[in-house]
C-alpha cells in the first residue's frame, strides 16, 4: 500500500475516532504513517484553478479534526474518484500519486468538503529521514454525497476472496511466484482474526473502532505487492464501510 493512501486511510480512522469521542493519544505525530513526513499541514484553496490560492487551516491533524469537529463534521469518509487518462487505474496504482484520486470528506449531513493531499520532497539528507512535506488541500466544498453509497465490509470482503481466488490461480497457471505468493498472503489476511499484525494500522485500527471484516480488507490490502495493480475497488474505512468509486466527479482544484 502507498505511504499516501496508508496515511489517508489512517486520518480517516483516526478521525471518526475522534469525532466520536474517542482517544487519539499516540496518533500524531507518532503514528507509522507519519514517520517519514517532516510536516503534514492543511490548507483551504480559493481563486482560479489554474492557480489557486491556499490559505492556512490547520498546522498538523489534530488541530484539523478540532476545527472539524467545531464546525460540527461528523465523520470522515474516503472517497476515490477514477483518473480520466488513456491508461487504467489498475495498471498505475502501483505507482505514487497513480491510480485515481482519492478524497478524505468531512462530512456534514449529506453535504461534505473534500480534503486531497499533496506530497512534496523536503530535506533528503535530514538525519531522521523526515523527507516529507504533505499538505491536504481542500479542493471542494459541499459536495453531494446522496448518490455515494456504501457497502458492507462482509459483501466487499467476499467480492474480494472471489478475486484472489482466481488471480492466484491465474498467476499459478502462468507460474508468476512472486504473484502468487503475494495473493496467497492477501487471502491469508482475509482469513486472520489479527489481520494487521505489524501493519501500518496495528495500533490505530483495533476493534473498538473497525469490526472483523474491516480489519481483514484492511490487512489484506497491505499484503505486499497484493492488490496495488490488481484491486478491484479501493477500501474505505469510513464507519468501517469500504466504498465504490465515486459516482460522479466532483468539482474540484484540478491544479492541486
Amino acid at each position: 500500500m502507498q505511504a499516501p493512501i496508508a496515511q489517508a486511510v489512517a486520518l480517516t480512522i483516526a478521525g471518526n475516532r475522534f469525532l466520536q469521542g474517542g482517544d487519539l493519544a499516540g496518533f500524531w505525530p507518532d503514528a507509522s504513517v507519519f514517520r517519514h513526513c517532516a510536516r503534514v499541514a492543511f490548507v483551504t484553496l480559493s481563486g482560479p484553478d489554474a492557480a489557486p490560492v491556499a490559505t492556512p487551516y490547520a498546522d498538523h491533524p489534530l488541530a484539523w479534526l478540532q476545527k472539524l469537529q467545531g464546525e460540527g463534521r461528523s465523520g470522515l469518509r474516503l472517497l476515490y474518484a477514477p483518473s480520466q487518462g488513456t491508461q487504467r487505474d489498475r495498471e498505475l496504482a502501483g505507482f505514487a500519486g497513480g491510480g485515481g484520486r482519492r478524497f478524505i470528506a468531512a462530512v456534514a449531513g449529506d453535504k461534505a468538503d473534500l480534503w486531497e493531499a499533496r506530497w512534496a520532497v523536503g530535506d533528503r539528507k535530514d538525519p531522521a529521514q523526515k523527507i516529507w512535506i504533505v499538505t491536504y488541500g481542500r479542493v471542494a466544498t459541499d459536495f453531494d454525497l446522496a448518490d455515494e453509497a456504501e457497502r458492507e465490509p462482509p459483501a466487499i470482503r467476499a467480492d474480494l476472496a472471489e478475486t484472489l481466488a482466481a488471480i492466484t490461480q491465474f498467476a499459478d497457471a502462468q507460474q508468476l511466484t512472486n504473484f502468487a505468493a503475494s495473493f496467497r498472503e492477501a487471502s491469508e489476511r482475509l482469513e486472520s482474526a489479527a489481520p494487521l499484525t505489524g501493519s501500518w494500522f496495528e495500533t490505530l485500527a483495533h476493534e473498538g473502532s473497525l469490526g472483523l471484516a474491516a480489519r481483514q480488507l484492511l490487512g489484506a490490502a497491505e499484503a505486499p505487492g497484493s492488490l496495488a495493480p490488481w484491486a478491484p475497488g479501493t477500501i474505505s474505512p469510513s464507519r468501517a464501510r469500504p466504498a465504490r468509486p465515486m459516482t460522479s466527479c466532483p468539482t474540484v482544484f484540478s491544479c492541486w
